[in-house]
């Protein structure tokens, strides 16, 4: 990727400055763009008895009672869906923006952030047993939850690592390294910076439209399933 931004520019770029010009770029688009984040999988379990260890030890596990505020993991930027165990099969939970829901029909009810509508198999109802408040969930009943989340990136290590986006915004990462890299010799007003930042925007903004088309298509032709 450094090479490939050092292409733009006709120069070198020294690597510890183009790893952290990445780094801001990957969470700006992450902060910005849901499709440019990394989806996050965590499993809550929510028992009243305070004696719980968590039997998966591959992915993040909240703990707490009914009823209690518990903080979702770290950098959640959105829930995106709640899998719910019930014996051994999941019930599925899909969240939708205010326009897919009030194209849907489906209405909010108080004190829920998001519009929910549960889907069992050839059965459809509304799931509303969680809350989310901010950066924290409630679950008004036991027992064990998958949840599965989009997440801000962690930071590149070093400067050949994968940005922690979606691999479709990765050339947009090449622009704004070099106009971070123009913008330190030559100034913002400088032309060939500006045109470097609208084409990062371009870019990323090409990204998101097509990777958010995709996704209504996979909603519009997909049976929900577990995970």
């Amino acid at each position: 990727m450094l090479s490939k931004a050092e292409n733009r520019i006709s120069f070198n770029i020294d690597p510890n400055r183009a790893l952290d010009y990445a780094n801001d770029a990957a969470y700006d688009l992450a902060s910005r763009f849901k499709t440019a984040c990394i989806v996050g999988r965590a499993m809550a379990i929510i028992k009243d008895d305070s004696d719980v260890t968590d039997p998966h030890k591959d992915r993040i596990c909240l703990f707490g009672p009914s009823n209690a505020l518990i903080k979702l993991p770290p950098k959640t930027v959105k829930l995106e869906s709640v899998f719910k165990e019930e014996g051994s099969e999941y019930r599925s939970v899909n969240i939708y923006t205010a326009a897919e829901a009030e194209e849907k029909g489906l209405f909010k009810a108080p004190g829920i952030n998001y519009y929910l509508e549960a889907v069992t198999p050839g059965v459809k109802e509304k799931y509303l047993q969680y809350e989310v408040e901010a950066n924290y969930i409630r679950f008004s009943e036991e027992g064990n939850y998958h949840l599965e989340y989009y997440r801000l990136p962690d930071d590149a290590k070093n400067v050949s690592a994968e940005p922690e986006i979606h691999e479709s915004y990765h050339n947009a990462i090449m622009y704004f390294i070099a106009a971070q890299e123009m913008h330190r010799l030559f100034g913002e007003e400088n032309s060939d910076v500006m045109l470097l930042l609208s084409k990062y925007e371009k870019m990323a903004e090409d990204a998101n439209a097509l990777l958010s088309e995709n996704t209504r298509r996979k909603r519009r032709t997909l049976p929900s399933g577990r995970w």
